[in-house]
């Protein structure tokens, strides 16, 4: 997709589901909407991986913090709910259910899209 946009502009995307909508295999598609053969797509396309760099990005991955850690950072910032569904989380797993499903529901209710906590 951001090859397209980048070297056909925005409406690249839309043009080409709309030549396939009017039947067209993908190679006659590209030849009308972007004037070029498979080869000179294919071509640019790589020559766009090169530039922006094809290998997958390593998404960091967050530190698990034990129960003691959760209950202390729980403790001093207890607005934040991500850390505090984890918190409720570790209650779960270790069959602290009463825990857990307090700590959910004070999520939940601070958070209303998510449905109610089924657990009690």
């Amino acid at each position: 997709m951001d090859y397209l946009k980048s070297a056909f502009g925005s409406g690249a995307v839309v043009s080409l589901l709309q030549a396939y909508a009017d039947g067209l295999d993908t190679d006659a598609a590209w030849q009308r909407v972007y004037r070029v053969n498979r080869a000179a797509f294919e071509k640019g396309y790589r020559a766009h991986l090169d530039r922006v760099g094809n290998a997958p990005q390593e998404t960091p991955v967050a530190k698990s913090l034990s129960l003691a850690e959760l209950e202390q950072v729980a403790r001093a910032r207890p607005d934040a709910n991500a850390l505090t569904a984890q918190l409720a989380e570790s209650y779960l797993i270790r069959g602290r259910t009463e825990d857990g499903a307090r700590l959910a529901d004070t999520v939940l209710a601070r958070n209303a899209i998510h449905p109610p906590w089924p657990v009690r």
